[in-house]
């Protein structure tokens, strides 16, 4: 079994990577897929790896790594409601992980598709916990630095910058 120390070395350079820039990985993604495909590779070991390594997801990244997938606008949507979090101390509107429609990250036969505008995405899994088949919108933005995410809905769920922008 291994060493917490060595879990917590794992722990940070999975950071690490997830904090490089796409170009030192490769290519800025080219389309809206690429770019939310990216994303599920960067952060699928949210639904694989447990306690200790359990990170905060790309919601709970700093503004710099949230911009490497976010637009601007919902950047200042997740940072304004975790401030309002912080002073209030009560929930915010990110009570859950977006990417993942739960709170309980988690997803199995996982597949990214354009949606019917070449700024919509649509990603569907099943969720293992119980075969539910999940489906969650994306709605992108190029901007200068490349193909952002401006915001995620799950199936029969409300628009997320809406939501923080309401709040």
């Amino acid at each position: 079994m291994l060493e917490l120390r060595h879990l917590k070395r794992l722990r940070g350079l999975l950071l690490l990577l997830v904090a490089l820039p796409f170009n030192a990985r490769g290519a800025e993604p080219a389309d809206a897929v690429a770019l939310v495909a990216e994303l599920y590779r960067a952060y699928a070991w949210e639904v694989v790896i447990a306690e200790p390594l359990q990170g905060s997801g790309l919601f709970g990244e700093p503004r710099e790594v949230m911009a490497r997938f976010l637009a601007p606008e919902l950047v200042e949507g997740v940072l304004a409601d975790r401030q309002r979090s912080a002073e209030s101390g009560d929930i915010g509107v990110l009570d859950y992980a977006p990417m993942w429609a739960s709170q309980d990250p988690g997803a199995s036969q996982l597949r990214v598709k354009a949606g019917a505008q070449p700024t919509e995405v649509r990603v569907e899994f099943i969720y293992p916990g119980n075969g539910q088949r999940v489906g969650i919108d994306y709605r992108l933005v190029q901007t200068a630095q490349g193909w952002r995410v401006l915001d995620i809905r799950s199936d029969g769920g409300d628009w997320l910058l809406e939501r923080l922008r309401r709040e």
